[in-house]
Parts: C-alpha cells; sequence; structure tokens
C-alpha cells in the first residue's frame, strides 16, 4: 500500500483468476462482465464501480495458462479522521492562540496554556502514529500533525519573546526614573552630556508582539490549511 497521501489516499487491489491444472489448449477464460454486490462493504473504504479488467495470462515450461486480472479502487473514508484528528488539532491550535489576548505579565497562565496544548499536541501525534505502519517516507498526516506542532510551539515561544520584552521594559522605565531623578537634581551646562542620559523607548514593546500574533498566526495557518488541502485532497479528487 502506497501511504503517501493518508488519509485521503486511495488503493488498487487486484484479484487474479487462473487456471492452474489446464492450459489455454484445454480452457480458455474471458471477462463476461464485472459487478459488485450491494451488501459488499468496507468500513473504512469506498469501493469503486469502475473496475479495470485484464488478461495475465502466464507462460511456463509446462505450458500457456490463462488468467484474469481486474483490478478495485479502494478510496479511504476521511470522515473518521476528520473527527478524531484533523478537527481536534485545528482547535488546540486555535486554544494556542489565547495566549496573545492574555495580559503579557500573567506569567503563570499562558505558561501553562502553551505547555498544555503542545503536550496535548504531541500526545495526539503518538496516538496517530501507534496505529499507522513504519515507513520510511512522509505522509500527509506527518506533514499534518508537524506544522500544528510548530504553530503550537510557535505560540509558546511568542510569550518568551513578549516576557523578555516585558523585563527589557520594566528595566528601562527604572533606568528612566533613575535619570530623570538625576536631571532634575543637578542641570549640565553641556547639552551633548544631557542628550547621553536621555530615554529611548524601545520600538518594539510585548503589546506589539502580542498583536502582531494575532494577525501573523492565524493568517499563517490559514495558508497551510489552504495549500495543504489543496494539495493533497483537491488534486486527489480531481
Amino acid at each position: 500500500m502506497d501511504l503517501r497521501k493518508f488519509p485521503m489516499d486511495a488503493q488498487i487491489c487486484d484479484i487474479r483468476i487462473m487456471s492452474y491444472a489446464f492450459n489455454t489448449k484445454d480452457i480458455v477464460l474471458t471477462w463476461q462482465g464485472v459487478t459488485i454486490s450491494d451488501e459488499v462493504e468496507l468500513p473504512e473504504y469506498d469501493v469503486s464501480e469502475d473496475i479495470d479488467m485484464g488478461d495475465c495470462t502466464q507462460t511456463y515450461i509446462s505450458g500457456t495458462y490463462s488468467c484474469l486480472v481486474g483490478n478495485f479502487t479502494l478510496t479511504r473514508r476521511l470522515s473518521y479522521y476528520v473527527v478524531q484528528t484533523y478537527i481536534p488539532s485545528i482547535l488546540i491550535v486555535v486554544l494556542s492562540w489565547v495566549n496573545f489576548w492574555l495580559d503579557a505579565s500573567a506569567t503563570p497562565a499562558r505558561v501553562c496554556l502553551g505547555l498544555l496544548c503542545v503536550l496535548t499536541m504531541t500526545t495526539q501525534n503518538s496516538g496517530i502514529l501507534s496505529t499507522l505502519p513504519r515507513v520510511s517516507y512522509v505522509k500527509s498526516i506527518d506533514v499534518w500533525s508537524s506544522a500544528c506542532l510548530v504553530f503550537v510551539f510557535g505560540a509558546l515561544l511568542e510569550f518568551a519573546v513578549v516576557n523578555v520584552q516585558c523585563r527589557k521594559m520594566e528595566l528601562l522605565e527604572k533606568k528612566k526614573s533613575k535619570l530623570n531623578l538625576v536631571t532634575n537634581g543637578a542641570q549640565s551646562d553641556d547639552p551633548e552630556k544631557d542628550q547621553k542620559f536621555c530615554f529611548k523607548p524601545v520600538v518594539v514593546t510585548a503589546e506589539r508582539v502580542d498583536f502582531l500574533s494575532r494577525i501573523i498566526f492565524p493568517s499563517s495557518f490559514a495558508i497551510f490549511n489552504l495549500v495543504y488541502w489543496q494539495k493533497y485532497l483537491i488534486e486527489n479528487v480531481g
């Protein structure tokens, strides 16, 4: 089975009918038509009614033997994975964005929420991989799981940046207060000397980082979804 597009894959399975006791001198097999019974149903696949019928006659030392082959296309049903994998992953990623609306000084809340989302995403990925065969190539579900984990982990790293900016602002505010006390106590006659002690505000503040994250993270995730579903689902259907 080729699982590169799992769980949006379609597998081709064949059935072979061949006579091993009689060669073509005694019996020749031909297709008269194939129909699929309405009672045939697979819980995970949809069986296509378009069957590719062919001939697989083989020649051996003992003679030529008639053979027929029919290729059946089995398309995996996506509904189970949408409910059990894709929707929960999307909700976890969206939940990690709540951090951007929390106050920058709410360190315990933001750390707990970020770690909870990362651990939940990791646990879900482990559960998905445990039910799949170990193959050497990348599956579409691997791309989705890895991308969601990157978005969740990125939201946690965003708080680290915000926390650093908050500390910088606190230090600069303290420095500004001390400089104001010094300049108010003694005015210098040298303008250039006074200019050295001027307070320069930080351009990138913690609030600005959160504001940009509220735009960048959802937009990036939306673009990823467009590319992902275009590549694996729409092209597969087409």
